[in-house]
């Protein structure tokens, strides 16, 4: 290196000369590697800048051009920037670039470069300071973040980052996708923009509770949606710390919940509630019991209510209509109380309401609202009647428990269902009647014919009056079972699968149940039960067989399957009186008691048909 020196001062002369070996001896022993190129080649480097390259000063110096310490894909850049520096332009800057050492490895470093006049020639000279390790370890952090957001954004889970202001600092793309709303528009944002008010302080609480000695913690709150609609999502909340243990973040890993919540919702709601009716259940019944035991809502009123002819509507027609009825019910009640009280269903056909704060008058006054209620649906529908039996007590004062009180309300309750079972069954066996005729005009028919038949076998036996009138009670309500068959079966106009045939048989236990519950009907009860029972014992429902049949129900099995030969049915049409003779004859022995088919093909001997009967028999 060179300097131009003043020769006119020798003492300017000794200053300068002390500055430059001050200078030279900075440079030599620097820390950052120092250059200077001219027409492309080194002309001073320090032993700083040759560590770095691997090379020693002596090697450098004699290298044809500068760039063969620049990585071949930097060169272009490194070209342009010294070709504007020799043009003028005042372009001093620091910029990163890879060179290559003596071995060949490649070397990140952060190049500063400036263009000055020396004797009168451009001189590129600057510092260089290897970055390699902190460039690696930055590009490694890249690499990494690069990663964790690849990561992050392939996550069904919503991942998001909060500030220490509760604004948003990061979310991803299925956080958008859940919100509706882009990056852009979250990003920013108060956390609790997006929460309802009603959960926003348990939100921020949870927030409050992280620090580096309990650093995660999880909190289930609901979240807004941009359509009004409003959902759960259960939060995994952990702080983020810096390496002096300060929280600079927090970081939130969440999944929706709402299918959940509503579920267990539902369960618990099934806990309190009975699932058919909709009232409360019997054990939320008996805890609110308790907790108005404690006097503070005396007077209290009990209601106890039964609901009448639920067994013989199961019975005949099936559970379904039992359990339709039983809605039925609930809903009235509910309709008929105050939101305030309680009404629940306690057992099978038994319901009951606390009435807080409710004296004697008010009590009565709820049991006439519910009678006229029950009343009111009935004219509305008259196809089966609700009857509900109904008591009530007061528990005034604490002398007595809700209890006792219940109690009470249930014998009240009980003595009322005394007076009122025979009239209330009589009301559903005669609706169930009015079922079945509108149901099956052919059975309506059926049932006239089979009267008359009663009639020309009994004036021919000489039966009694009192035989003749169970006769023909018998032949009008045999087949009231039929109205707990399904209309799919009761008119198919095929014949019956092995399945539908065991529904149609049972029409027999049905009918049975139905006249037992009829003060009117309770005497053929037990023929109604037996009359599709076989001589042979092949028959149903209870496989008896020989006299072991009543006599009413063998005579009435005859003339059922002689009214059925010549009659038109669903799949077939009538045979003639002389086809069903010969079919019942055929059968004697096995189905039909074999006396009776001797009398009975005697009482047409010297006699046509019945007039009924030939009025539907073809000519």
């Amino acid at each position: 290196m060179r300097l131009h020196l003043n020769r006119g001062n020798e003492g300017s002369r000794e200053i300068l000369r002390n500055i430059y070996y001050l200078y030279r001896f900075l440079i030599e022993k620097s820390l950052t590697g120092y250059y200077m190129v001219q027409n492309e080649k080194f002309l001073y480097v320090n032993e700083r800048l040759a560590q770095i390259f691997g090379y020693t000063v002596d090697e450098i110096l004699q290298l044809d051009t500068y760039q063969t310490l620049i990585h071949p894909d930097d060169r272009p850049k490194v070209l342009e920037q010294a070709s504007l520096r020799k043009a003028g332009f005042d372009i001093s800057s620091v910029y990163t670039l890879r060179g290559l050492k003596k071995n060949g490895d490649v070397v990140f470093v952060e190049l500063m470069a400036s263009v000055n006049l020396f004797w009168g020639q451009p001189i590129l000279h600057g510092n260089v300071v290897d970055i390699t390790k902190s460039y690696l370890a930055q590009e490694a952090l890249r690499v990494s973040e690069e990663r964790y957001r690849g990561i992050v954004e392939d996550q069904t889970d919503l991942i998001i980052r909060i500030g220490l202001n509760g604004n948003f600092t990061f979310v991803n793309g299925a956080v958008c996708r859940y919100l509706g709303r882009s990056y852009d528009d979250i990003i920013g944002r108060p956390v609790i923009s997006f929460i309802p008010l009603a959960d926003q302080r348990l939100a921020i609480e949870a927030i409050k509770r992280l620090n580096p000695q309990n650093p995660s913690n999880t909190v289930e709150h609901r979240l807004l949606m941009p359509n009004g609609e409003v959902r759960w999502a259960q939060w995994n909340q952990r702080a983020i710390t810096d390496g002096s243990g300060a929280i600079v973040e927090y970081q939130s890993v969440g999944r929706d919940i709402t299918e959940r919540k509503a579920l267990e919702d539902e369960l618990k709601r099934l806990s309190l509630h009975d699932s058919l009716t909709g009232l409360y259940n019997r054990a939320y019944f008996e805890a609110e019991m308790v907790r108005l035991d404690a006097g503070r809502d005396d007077p209290v009123g009990v209601i106890m209510c039964d609901l009448d002819g639920l067994k013989l509507i199961n019975d005949s027609m099936g559970h379904s209509a039992g359990d339709d009825l039983l809605r039925e019910a609930a809903i009235l009640l509910k309709r008929c109380f105050r939101a305030s009280d309680v009404v629940a269903r306690i057992g099978g056909d038994e319901f009951a309401v606390l009435l807080p704060g409710s004296n004697i008058s008010a009590t009565r006054e709820a049991c006439k609202r519910l009678r006229r209620t029950i009343a009111e649906y009935n004219s509305r529908n008259p196809d089966i009647p609700l009857s509900m039996s109904v008591g009530y007590s007061v528990r005034q004062n604490a002398d007595r428990t809700l209890s006792q009180a219940l109690v009470e309300a249930d014998n009240y309750m009980y003595r009322e269902k005394l007076h009122s079972r025979t009239s209330a069954r009589s009301a559903i066996v005669k609706t169930l009647l009015n079922t079945l005729s509108k149901r099956d005009l052919i059975a309506e028919d059926h049932s006239e014919r089979m009267q008359h038949l009663v009639m020309e076998w009994s004036r021919v036996w000489g039966l009694s009056e009192q035989t003749i009138s169970d006769l023909r009670l018998l032949a009008q309500f045999h087949d009231i079972g039929k109205v707990g068959v399904p209309d799919a079966i009761l008119f198919k106009p095929g014949p019956l699968t092995p399945e539908e045939t065991v529904v149609m048989q049972r029409h027999c236990e049905i009918g049975y149940q139905i006249a037992l519950s009829s003060p009117d009907l309770a005497p053929i009860a037990d023929w109604i039960l037996k009359h599709h029972e076989w001589w042979n014992g092949q028959g149903y429902p209870l496989g008896i067989k020989g006299e072991d049949i009543p006599l009413e129900s063998r005579i009435l099995a005859i003339l059922d399957a002689y009214d059925v030969i010549t009659s038109d049915r669903p799949f077939r049409k009538a045979r003639t009186h002389e086809e069903a003779i010969e079919e019942l004859q055929r059968c004697a022995g096995t189905q039909f008691d074999p006396v009776l088919i001797q009398q009975f093909v005697k009482l047409f001997e010297d006699s046509s048909p019945p007039a009924a009967q030939r009025e539907s028999s073809p000519e």
